[in-house]
């Protein structure tokens, strides 16, 4: 029943954040944007049901720096407050990773097949995007390498968890990514057409399928 609550919270949540970016609707925006993540640590509270892990806790955590990012990033045109988001989520990225690491039966293992797709991704989008950020190059890089990092041990955990955790957790991670692709575009390269509506509406599916992916890994 407590799952269902929370899981019901963040749906409403995530609806009026993007109902409110279709809108123009910005007080609403923020404020849905700012409670969203703790409904999502409330979920992961409740679904592990007295059961700790270290994956668990992790998440946990990893979540609570996406939401201090989340904070920071209302102030998107400053860029001392970017920079502190940029970091706040690039330490949440890093723990995700250890998150999926841990969360599989056995050990994950680089698999170049897999890896090469998410490699040239990330080429391609540095190529369009690096031009064009100046002082900013250095921790884009070092953010983009996290993340990218991150759905990489997500695809590797194929066949080391069950195919429901590791399907949910590789969405979220490939739609995290694509979140945040939309904003370097649209922050560096080009105006986006309701850039906000996009990266929010996937950032919302994004963090909730790494929730449940993770969550539902058996044992934890």
């Amino acid at each position: 029943m407590k799952e269902r609550i929370a899981i019901g919270a963040y749906m409403i949540f995530g609806t009026l954040n993007i109902t409110a970016q279709l809108i123009d609707a910005p007080q609403l925006a923020q404020t849905s944007k700012i409670l969203l993540v703790p409904t999502l640590i409330y979920l992961v509270f409740v679904m592990a049901g007295g059961m700790v892990t270290l994956p668990r806790l992790l998440l946990a955590v990893g979540l609570t720096f996406s939401w201090a990012g989340d904070i920071l990033l209302l102030f998107p045109d400053e860029e001392i407050y970017f920079l502190g988001g940029l970091g706040m989520f690039l330490v949440a990225q890093v723990l995700y990773t250890i998150v999926m690491y841990k969360s599989a039966y056995s050990k994950p293992r680089v698999n170049v097949k897999a890896l090469l797709p998410i490699v040239l991704y990330g080429v391609i989008l540095f190529y369009f995007i690096l031009p064009h950020t100046g002082n900013l190059a250095g921790p884009i890089i070092a953010y983009a390498a996290c993340i990218l990092g991150m759905v990489s041990m997500a695809r590797f955990r194929q066949g080391k968890t069950s195919d429901e955790s590791y399907q949910l957790a590789f969405f979220g991670a490939a739609l995290f990514v694509l979140s945040d692709s939309f904003i370097a575009l649209d922050k560096f390269v080009i105006d986006i057409p309701l850039s906000t509506f996009w990266i929010m509406s996937t950032y919302i599916v994004a963090q909730f399928l790494i929730v449940k992916g993770v969550m539902s890994h058996p044992g934890g």
